[in-house]
């Protein structure tokens, strides 16, 4: 059983969350050891993580792509080369950032970037364009890492 079957969808990008919430608590009611002696903890760790990668956009995407053996491996990430000079630009960038309005400019810019990837994504998805899917979920990937570095910057200026 996949991950959309065990909340009762059918595998999709674009997921309603509230309704992914509600069915993860009734399941966890049903699974909880109190509620059911025989309850099998690998049925709740599959739960669990059932759960936290359908409401992560980038853990599902890269779910969404592994249904269609379209892992994303280090070679895919290694040689695509755009996404990697796009990467080694905002890396360049992030690491001449020293006044902390100039960091939030930048971690405004790659959440709005985040947001348009996103819905990339969900149109990759819904067109079954699984090529330039994985190649937005790389990107993705790198934007997410990069998004946590700028916080932890900010951060580090700011203390």
């Amino acid at each position: 059983m996949n991950f959309f079957e065990i909340f009762g969808l059918a595998p999709n990008f674009i997921v309603d969350k509230n309704s992914i919430e509600k069915k993860y608590l009734e399941l966890q009611i049903q699974h909880h050891p109190d509620n059911n002696q025989d309850v099998d903890i690998q049925i709740v760790v599959e739960l669990n993580q059932a759960y936290k990668t359908l409401l992560d956009d980038l853990l599902r995407a890269e779910y969404l792509l592994a249904l269609y053996q379209m892992k994303i491996t280090d070679y895919e990430v290694k040689t695509n080369q755009v996404i990697l000079l796009q990467a080694l630009e905002d890396r360049e960038q992030l690491e001449e950032l020293s006044e902390a309005d100039d960091m939030h400019k930048f971690l405004n810019a790659k959440n709005r970037e985040q947001v348009e990837l996103i819905a990339s994504l969900q149109q990759c998805f819904a067109d079954n364009d699984l090529v330039l899917a994985q190649q937005n979920t790389i990107r993705l990937k790198y934007l997410v890492k990069l998004v946590i570095d700028i916080k932890s910057k900010m951060q580090n200026v700011t203390n």
